[in-house]
């Protein structure tokens, strides 16, 4: 949870059950996690991932930065502070002058706040892509057992 404050006003941002249940929200960041936004254009899968598709992808992904983070920052306050889409973005774009920080910047920090309230494993973002990319997934380290006795089999 973050509590800002816009022209002495405070507002409270909250990316838990309303963030979670917000459709364009979870989409949106399924397709930034998955990096779904290269694939977007492709013809088939079956169609190699070429620098070009890369690149487009990319670019798409920044020219809806300030897009996604309205739609963030919309889903945020619906838990504490519900606002109209008209008001959410002035809320926003005054938490931007105020703070002089850009869209990335504050998509940045909204992904922060969203890791800190539990958004990911709330909306299953983490388990969806746990089990589309299982080889992502970190591995039960090993502890050495030095300390223990060999066996012997003789």
């Amino acid at each position: 949870m973050k509590t800002i404050t816009v022209n002495g006003n405070e507002y409270t941002l909250e990316f838990t059950f309303a963030a979670a249940e917000y459709k364009d929200l979870v989409n949106r960041m399924f397709k930034i996690m998955t990096m779904s936004y290269v694939a977007e254009d492709m013809k088939d899968l079956d169609e190699e991932v070429t620098v070009k598709n890369m690149l487009d992808g990319a670019a798409k992904q920044v020219a809806d930065m300030p897009e996604t983070c309205r739609i963030a920052f919309f889903a945020g306050l619906l838990e504490h502070n519900p606002k109209t889409e008209k008001e959410t973005v002035e809320i926003m774009r005054g938490y931007m002058r105020e703070n002089k920080i850009s869209y990335a910047k504050l998509f940045k920090d909204i992904q922060e706040w969203m890791k800190e309230d539990g958004f990911f494993d709330l909306s299953g973002l983490n388990d969806m892509i746990a089990e589309m990319y299982p080889e992502t997934q970190e591995k039960p380290k090993k502890v050495p057992q030095d300390h223990k006795k060999k066996d012997s089999t003789k």
